[in-house]
């Protein structure tokens, strides 16, 4: 499966890129070239699922597409529109209209979705009339969205590198594109049913992105927290952890996590859940799954007594991912 990423010059999307799938620094992304031809970066590790993220520059005629970029397109499941928010003019929303029509055109059963970028910068926080600004810019989307007649409807993200907004608009992007996510989150609500969670991810570690999720209301915060500690678990465990293929790991986070853990890696760390009170107290327990997918889960500290059933039916759910992908690569490999 294919990802387009598509827009104006200078909206951010090698930023985009570089943040999320190759962990550049958002301030190290500042300096980055403009992109000048097509870049693309592919990401085979969620769980047994390749993805392919293709990065097209400004002046590329999607009227006029070779043999050879025309497989790509046809393979592709969505299009990432992305606009930035700060420069926004009659010609961004006419590239828009241009690019989105000329790729439904080639293939019909794409899904399109927008990134309104930059979200965090300074007219933002200082110009008085945001939310008059912003009904504007969703209203000429929308309409723009509406005369194209799109298979199904887009949804607009706010999306930012210096917080956890583009992560969060990944995620359920991805959500989209995996054929299996429906029976992750069944299997992710029965989870949360009998072992009482609070909140359950399905995470792949390496780019902090969430693959499913159960059906309980999401709490941004809780997201957030999730992502700080995966962050905190891969920089401890490449500094003092022991390599199971042998010798002492000195990768950091950006070498091959899997060589990390074994089937008894987990990670707990306790938390005051301010929102409830202060005598509320959670358990934020992250056990790993499968090579560099972990589950998640917030549990209220009441139900956190009987953690040996709580590992059994974690262990449950780990036969059952593993699977799932089995299966789907069977079939990848039977077509």
């Amino acid at each position: 499966i294919d990802i387009i990423l598509a827009g104006q010059s200078k909206v951010g999307k090698s930023s985009i890129k570089k943040v999320v799938f190759e962990k550049m620094s958002p301030h190290e992304s500042v300096y980055l070239e403009t992109c000048s031809s097509i870049e693309s970066y592919t990401l085979d590790n969620l769980g047994y699922t390749s993805l392919i993220v293709r990065d097209y520059p400004y002046n590329y005629k999607f009227d006029n597409i070779n043999n050879n970029e025309m497989k790509y397109i046809n393979s592709s499941g969505i299009l990432i529109y992305v606009i930035d928010c700060q420069d926004i003019s009659d010609s961004t929303y006419d590239h828009m209209k241009k690019v989105i029509n000329n790729v439904i055109q080639k293939n019909p059963k794409i899904l399109v979705d927008i990134f309104l970028h930059k979200t965090d910068g300074a007219f933002f926080v200082q110009n008085s009339n945001i939310n008059q600004r912003n009904h504007e810019i969703n209203s000429n989307i929308n309409k723009i969205l509406s005369d194209i007649h799109l298979p199904s409807s887009a949804t607009v993200y706010k999306t930012s590198i210096y917080d956890h907004s583009l992560f969060e608009a990944f995620s359920r992007i991805f959500q989209k594109l995996m054929p299996q996510n429906g029976m992750f989150s069944k299997l992710l609500d029965n989870l949360t049913q009998f072992c009482k969670f609070e909140k359950s991810y399905l995470f792949d570690v390496t780019n902090k992105i969430y693959i499913a999720i159960d059906n309980s209301p999401i709490d941004e915060q809780l997201y957030e927290t999730c992502t700080d500690m995966i962050d905190v678990v891969l920089d401890m465990s490449g500094i003092y952890g022991e390599n199971i293929q042998g010798g002492t790991s000195n990768t950091g986070t950006e070498g091959n996590e899997d060589g990390l853990f074994d089937d008894n890696s987990y990670s707990l760390i306790n938390i005051n859940n301010l929102n409830r009170g202060e005598d509320s107290k959670s358990h934020l327990y992250l056990r790993f799954i499968d090579t560099n997918l972990a589950l998640i889960c917030i549990i209220n500290d009441k139900n956190f007594e009987r953690i040996h059933l709580i590992d059994f039916n974690i262990k449950l759910f780990k036969q059952a991912v593993k699977e799932i992908f089995s299966v789907s690569t069977s079939i990848k490999e039977l077509k």
